[in-house]
C-alpha cells in the first residue's frame, strides 16, 4: 500500500490554471493600476523572434540542393525519354517510377560477387595451370610449409586447393562451361 503522504501528493490539485494548455503562456488579467500600457492579449512568455518557438509549425527542413547534371547526360536522357514516349505512349507515375528504378540498376556499375582473389591463390592457379604438382605448389605458396605440423599442413593445403578450384570454376562458368563439368574432373 502507498503511504498517506503519497496519496496526498497524488491528489493535489494542478498548479496550472484551468484554461491554460500545457506549454502555452498564461494570459493574465491586465491590472490597470500597476501597468497602464498592458496589452490585454499579451501572454506572459512570448517567444523571441529568433527562437524556434516563433517559427511556423509547417516549416520543414531545407532539402540539400544537388548540382545539375552535365549537359551531355541531360541531352542523352531527354532523347531516350522522347524515344520511349513515342514507342510506348503515355505512362503513369507508378510505371515511370519502376522504370526509373530498373534504369538506375542498369547504369550503375556493379562489383563482381565473391571474395577477391589473393596473391597466394593467384600464384597457385598459375602454377597449377602450368602442370606443377600440388606438393611442389604448397611449398612455393604456403610460407614455412615443410616445418608446419601435419594437421596445419593438411588444413592449409585443403584450403588452398579449395580456393583454386573455386576461382577456376568461377572463371569457367563465365566462359560458358558449366560447373558440373568442372567437378567431374
Amino acid at each position: 500500500m502507498r503511504s498517506d503522504e503519497t496519496k496526498a501528493t497524488s491528489r493535489a490539485p494542478s498548479t496550472l490554471p484551468i484554461g491554460a494548455g500545457f506549454g502555452r503562456g498564461v494570459t493574465p488579467e491586465p491590472d490597470p493600476d500597476t501597468d497602464p500600457g498592458a496589452d490585454p492579449g499579451a501572454t506572459v512568455c512570448d517567444p523571441t523572434p529568433g527562437s524556434s518557438a516563433a517559427a511556423p509549425a509547417s516549416r520543414r527542413p531545407r532539402r540539400r540542393k544537388l548540382p545539375p547534371l552535365p549537359g551531355e547526360i541531360r541531352r542523352t536522357l531527354s532523347a531516350t525519354a522522347k524515344e520511349f514516349r513515342t514507342k510506348h505512349g503515355k505512362v503513369d507515375r507508378d510505371t515511370a517510377d519502376r522504370a526509373a528504378r530498373v534504369f538506375r540498376t542498369l547504369i550503375v556499375q556493379h562489383q563482381k560477387g565473391g571474395r577477391k582473389i589473393t596473391a597466394a591463390v593467384a600464384l597457385a592457379i598459375t602454377l597449377h595451370q602450368q602442370g606443377k604438382k600440388w606438393s611442389w605448389i604448397y611449398s612455393q605458396v604456403i610460407p614455412g610449409f615443410g616445418s608446419l605440423p601435419f594437421c596445419m599442413r593438411r588444413y592449409l593445403s585443403d584450403k588452398l586447393r579449395h580456393a583454386v578450384r573455386f576461382h577456376l570454376s568461377k572463371a569457367r562458368t563465365k566462359s560458358g562451361v558449366s560447373r558440373r563439368s568442372v567437378y567431374a574432373r
